[in-house]
């Protein structure tokens, strides 16, 4: 695998740092889905057709169907996928930089009392293999 260049490793943490708050943008784009004011009663009660639908049919319908809601799903499950091809190091340096709010690669080599140059390192295995999973 080739090195990645300092400005590969920034964008792949700005990346990575979505992470943390994964789980509420999920539940955010539901209850967006859920209590969307542009599907009317209307909707819910004649359907598009004139004829009745179900309107919990039709929840279920746009939350699977939400191209915003299927990314952001995805994204967990690559993030995921990715801690669990981690070694125990890297997963302890993952956890620590990208799921503490605002830890940064200084505090993190402080954190496990290791040099920098240790940690950049893991840091380059820890991005090379999120880009392997991403399919770069």
């Amino acid at each position: 695998m080739r090195k990645l260049s300092k400005r590969e490793l920034e964008f792949i943490d700005i990346d990575l740092e979505r992470y943390r708050t994964i789980n509420n943008k999920i539940n955010s784009r539901r209850q967006e889905l859920i209590h969307n004011k542009k599907y009317d009663y209307r909707d819910s009660i004649m359907g598009r057709g004139n004829k009745p639908s179900n309107p919990t049919e039709n929840t279920i319908i746009r939350i699977e169907e939400d191209l915003t809601l299927r990314n952001l799903e995805a994204f967990k499950l690559l993030v995921e996928t990715l801690m669990t091809r981690l070694i125990d190091v890297d997963l302890t340096i993952f956890k620590i930089r990208f799921l503490k709010e605002n830890a940064t690669w200084d505090d993190v080599a402080e954190e496990l009392n290791k040099s920098n140059i240790y940690i950049n390192r893991r840091r380059q295995i820890i991005a090379q293999e999120f880009e392997e999973l991403k399919g770069f």
